[in-house]
């Protein structure tokens, strides 16, 4: 009886809000957490790009570490970059005819239909998107720089694992590290 209240209580004082149109594309039980935590927070727009951190500080230089032609931002780096552009046109197939243009809003939206309903493809994108992310951390802090055929390399050797139904392959792949290196 008592547990009855505290849910009355607690259905009461709590903000519930409808499902966002992305909710299933980001997180899924088949989904790799840590994929998916990169993704939520990139959709959130809660990572540091130059354009914040030159917020706080007006001395660094805003230029996109992938190609080095722009200023990067969320919207840049998903998926206006020619680098995330290159990688996303040769892991995505084009039967999917997921081609994002212009930014991250444009991005998801794309994903949202195109992507949503296909396991492979949701952990094909929630992949890429750490990747991509992880790629551009790694040039901003020195470390090994992978080049975006070996990127496309890893990725590809990801969803063929799905494809093939061997997700214990995707999970001893990812807890190695052999696609970041």
């Amino acid at each position: 009886m008592d547990r009855y209240k505290v849910k009355l209580i607690w259905e009461h004082f709590r903000h519930k809000e409808e499902d966002k149109p992305w909710f299933k594309l980001i997180w899924q039980p088949i989904l790799i957490a840590k994929n998916s935590l990169i993704s939520w927070l990139i959709t959130l727009n809660r990572i540091s790009t130059f354009d914040k951190i030159q917020k706080w500080q007006p001395e660094i230089v805003n230029r996109c570490p992938l190609c080095l032609g722009h200023e990067e931002s969320r919207d840049h780096l998903f998926f206006a970059c020619s680098f995330v552009q290159e990688v996303i046109e040769a892991v995505f197939p084009p039967s999917w005819g997921y081609l994002p243009r212009g930014g991250w809003g444009a991005g998801l939206q794309e994903a949202v239909i195109k992507l949503q309903d296909c396991c492979v493809g949701r952990v094909l994108w929630n992949a890429t998107i750490s990747a991509i992310w992880r790629e551009r951390c790694s040039r901003v802090y020195g470390k090994k720089i992978v080049e975006a055929e070996d990127l496309i390399a890893n990725l590809k050797q990801i969803m063929e694992a799905m494809m093939l139904g061997n997700l214990k392959f995707s999970l001893a792949v990812e807890k190695r590290k052999l696609w970041f290196m």
